[in-house]
């Protein structure tokens, strides 16, 4: 509020007592510079208005300002348009909040604008990737039911559901924002929502070593007289050059052959290749 700032100045020019000595001519002062004292108590006026009515968007506005950039920062993002609008913004905040108020919404709804566009751009990509692997979670959940026996799958079957509610989480219909940096709906911010597409690849292992879990027999109970033998396992590999996905299908495949082993059973491992 700098011109408001300026008017205590003029104020200070009527602060001195007034006495039947000096009542007259600090009358006559008066006349002569009213006009001056007239507009300093409208400026004054004009702010507390303003006050009541806007300062607590201003502050809200400057939050928000700060809290995109500090995302933006975190996410890894450089992005000129918001640069430029913060830049805007904080000029028009030092100059004069008031006459400047226009210019400061305007800034801010840039940066929002900007910002509304990342986070939906890459709310679909998660959101696209996330319904992806939903549906492989599915697929797994129905071979488990019809194939192997549930008694013996309780956990994996915990698992695959757990990694359901997990993809529903993030299957986003769209973002609602309002002057913070998270969607009202999913609470998510930008760099959750990148984060939790980087987290994509884990969560697919995750599945293919669920699917390798799945027990369809009970494991025989050791002989208490017999020493139990380490379980051989073959593990071949054709080539060593090969696509990630060709590697889990290995990996998984290999899973499934151990399935029902505890932890402390011992494997004897032979690699073909």
């Amino acid at each position: 509020f700098a011109n408001v700032c300026k008017q205590k100045d003029v104020l200070k020019n009527y602060s001195s007592k007034t006495t039947e000595a000096n009542y007259i001519e600090k009358s006559e002062d008066f006349l002569v510079s009213k006009d001056e004292f007239v507009k300093a108590v409208k400026a004054i006026v004009k702010a507390e208005k303003f006050i009541k009515k806007n300062l607590d968007k201003i502050k809200g506005f400057t939050r928000f300002v700060k809290a995109v950039n500090t995302e933006l920062e975190k996410a890894g993002i450089d992005n000129i348009t918001v640069k430029q609008k913060s830049q805007d913004f904080e000029n028009a905040i030092t100059e004069d909040v008031i006459e400047k108020f226009a210019d400061i919404q305007n800034a801010a709804q840039g940066i929002k604008d900007d910002y509304y566009k990342l986070m939906s751009s890459n709310a679909g990509t998660m959101s696209d990737q996330y319904s992806k692997l939903q549906k492989k979670v599915e697929t797994a959940q129905t071979d488990l039911t019809a194939n192997y026996p549930t008694d013996l799958n309780t956990e994996n079957l915990n698992n695959l559901n757990s990694l359901d509610e997990y993809c529903t989480k993030r299957i986003v219909k769209g973002v609602r924002l309002e002057y913070q940096i998270d969607c009202q709906d999913s609470k998510f911010s930008l760099s959750d929502i990148l984060n939790y597409i980087a987290l994509l690849p884990s969560k697919e292992t995750e599945l293919e070593l669920i699917r390798g879990s799945f027990v369809k027999t009970a494991p025989l109970p050791p002989d208490p007289g017999k020493p139990k033998q380490p379980k051989k396992i073959q593990f071949t590999v054709s080539k060593k050059v090969m696509k990630a996905s060709e590697y889990k299908a290995l990996l998984a495949e290999q899973l499934r052959v151990m399935a029902g082993m505890d932890n402390d059973d011992e494997i004897e491992l032979t690699i073909n290749n």
